[in-house]
């Protein structure tokens, strides 16, 4: 008996790694006859046969000019409330040294937004935002991660080079207190002569409004000791309501909680290099994916052929894309060592 279910997973495995990559191929062509209309968008046809720009990394109306750019930003508890995290189109968390955990965020458009505090870099942090095409803001980092950036030439705005484009809240303590306005640093990497007019990720979204769902959904993500996050769908809103240690996670710019239109959970494998605790993250490949949108809880595979160049892709049980909805979207990024539970109020649906 325990054979053939063995068999009949990995025959489910194959197939939906197969599918992943026929989609990544398909979504490659798409990419390429894009870029020869248009840097930085995806089209739709409308009845008039006009193409519709639509952002990226949200899947709505792009501002006009709209202009691209991450920044690496801390999460120790020291640096909360943290600003600018509910402003941003894309969020990843994941691991850094010592079970802190880090943010990788991205913006899209143009504005005055306060960002930060700003810390140094780590080489999976180069990797994640390689594949999204943007200009990367940060605070130093480890030798290797500058290493990939010089050899690399990757578009980098670096405050230990470019201080000008960064500020000190004296109000708080040193490291925890540097910060940026998104134009400045933009207007910053235009002068390096970088390219802010384009970003890619491999999301698909909804064409349509999804339904919803009225059932309380609560996910919880344990990466360390004073480090487990939660997420609450609210069916009012049809978002997802992000806390820490059971507090509301709160963005300092608005004193309102941080919420998400979808949320992405990526397992990754995830090995400890030395003993300062610095981690190796396996980008490139395919892994265990749980998609939350619309108050779903959506399974899969996540699938990423090369690094540098492409962004992960999502692709469901059934092999056919994961569809999110549009509007900005957190990518909780776990090793297998990390305990999750999503708890729909009727029983726990899942760990690991």
């Amino acid at each position: 008996m325990v054979r053939p279910r063995r068999w009949q997973i990995l025959l489910v495995v194959f197939l939906v790694i197969t599918a992943g990559v026929a989609f990544i191929r398909f979504w490659h062509e798409a990419k390429r006859i894009g870029r020869g209309a248009s840097p930085g968008s995806f089209f739709r046809q409308d009845e008039a046969d006009q193409p519709i720009r639509v952002d990226p990394l949200t899947g709505l109306p792009p501002l006009q000019d709209a202009e691209y750019f991450a920044a690496v930003i801390e999460n120790a508890p020291a640096a909360r409330p943290q600003r600018g995290l509910g402003a941003a189109s894309i969020v990843y968390e994941m691991l850094a040294e010592g079970g802190i955990t880090r943010f990788l965020a991205f913006y899209s458009g143009r504005s005055s937004v306060e960002i930060g505090p700003i810390r140094s870099v780590r080489p999976y942090i180069v990797d994640i935002a390689s594949g999204h095409g943007t200009v990367l803001a940060h605070c130093g980092g480890s030798q290797e991660a500058l290493a990939i950036i010089a050899e690399s030439n990757y578009p980098s705005v670096n405050e230990l080079v470019q201080g000008s484009a960064f500020y000190r809240d004296n109000t708080r303590r040193v490291p925890h207190n540097l910060y940026a306005k998104a134009e400045s640093i933009l207007d910053c990497a235009r002068r390096m002569g970088y390219r802010t007019d384009f970003a890619e990720s491999g999301y698909v979204f909804r064409k349509r409004e999804a339904r919803g769902n009225s059932n309380p959904i609560e996910v919880t993500i344990r990466y360390s000791p004073g480090y487990s996050v939660q997420w609450e769908y609210d069916a009012k809103t049809s978002l997802w309501l992000r806390s820490i240690n059971k507090k509301p996670h709160v963005d300092a710019n608005t004193g309102q909680q941080i919420a998400a239109a979808n949320v992405i959970i990526e397992v990754v494998p995830t090995r400890v290099l030395d003993d300062e605790g610095r981690l190796s993250m396996e980008l490139v490949g395919s892994g265990e994916v749980v998609a939350l949108s619309a108050g779903e809880v959506m399974c899969g595979r996540w699938v990423r052929l090369s690094g540098t160049t492409d962004p992960a892709v999502y692709v469901a049980e059934t092999g056919t894309p994961i569809e999110l909805c549009p509007g900005n979207t957190w990518v909780q990024i776990v090793s297998e060592a990390n305990m999750v539970e999503i708890n729909s109020g009727q029983g726990e649906l899942g760990g690991g």
